[in-house]
């Protein structure tokens, strides 16, 4: 496989990333809350562990000419966007229910708002399939932008935008954590598409989404936690099984990358250090 050490370290990341967030879509169905908001806070976890299963797919296999890597990458690289459209519309109603929950009805102008652009995303995404206006892969299999991908952004931007919106006119209703957390997740990815529009090759974006997700996840508990006695309680042990949960996979991920980024190191000096000594015989 034509892969970097830094490519390698990320995939293997983003793997242990995956298995994170289902281990805590476990943890949460624990949860006696089973409203539409804890529902579509499980699909949220759910959609990000594909997002970093499938894009550790598109650096395994991207710069690779087989017939296997010339598949995987393209729906790898249209899963991953996929997904991400999904996450924005899931982010929206997630608000739109969770408000409700809280006895607050919100304005449907922002879901409106939003479905449409997810509409637009998804319409371009596909169009992309067909011409290439998005996004293209080279002969040499490597992923470029294109000018549709800059459309696309601005549809996600503007997604972003009404939901943080939509966060700040009802932010009386909920917690101060809660509502810092519910920013935190709108901007996060806001700063990491602003940086990834410079450079490109190491998606930091989905690692952003994944930490602003693991905060509206410890808010959330915290804020449904003084419904019953039992339940509080339930949700302290679950926060402490979280924390452990991403302590020690986080822990396992650094190990691997660390070995597998020293191997190969070890390989490429090897090899360097075999052709200084040939031709130090030669000569």
């Amino acid at each position: 496989m034509n892969i970097t050490n830094l490519e390698m370290t990320q995939a293997t990341v983003e793997i242990f990333g995956a298995f994170i967030c289902l281990m805590l879509v476990v943890i949460i169905n624990i949860s006696l809350h089973e409203g539409k908001s804890c529902k579509l806070l499980k699909w949220m976890f759910l959609s990000v562990s594909g997002m970093f299963i499938f894009e550790a797919c598109a650096y395994i296999f991207r710069g690779n000419v087989d017939i296997l890597s010339l598949y995987m990458t393209r729906v790898s690289n249209f899963v991953v966007f996929m997904l991400n459209i999904a996450l924005i519309s899931l982010f929206v109603h997630y608000l739109y229910f969770f408000l409700q929950e809280k006895g607050v009805k919100a304005n449907r102008i922002y879901k409106i708002i939003v479905d449409i652009c997810v509409h637009f995303a998804v319409l371009i995404l596909f169009v992309n399939q067909f011409t290439g206006w998005m996004y293209y892969f080279d002969e040499n299999n490597c992923y470029h932008r294109n000018i549709g991908w800059y459309v696309y952004t601005l549809l996600i931007l503007v997604c972003i935008i009404t939901s943080s919106l939509m966060c700040i006119t009802y932010r009386k209703s909920i917690r101060k954590t809660t509502f810092v957390s519910l920013l935190l997740y709108a901007y996060m990815p806001v700063i990491a598409i602003i940086i990834q529009i410079f450079i490109y090759g190491i998606s930091i974006t989905n690692i952003g989404i994944f930490a602003a997700l693991i905060m509206m996840l410890i808010t959330y508990l915290k804020e449904w936690s003084g419904l019953k006695e039992r339940q509080e309680k339930e949700r302290k042990t679950i926060e402490i099984v979280v924390l452990f949960v991403i302590m020690a996979l986080s822990m396992s991920a650094s190990v691997v990358s660390c070995i597998i980024s020293i191997e190969r190191i070890s390989v490429n000096n090897s090899e360097s250090n075999s052709k200084i000594i040939a031709h130090m015989v030669d000569s």
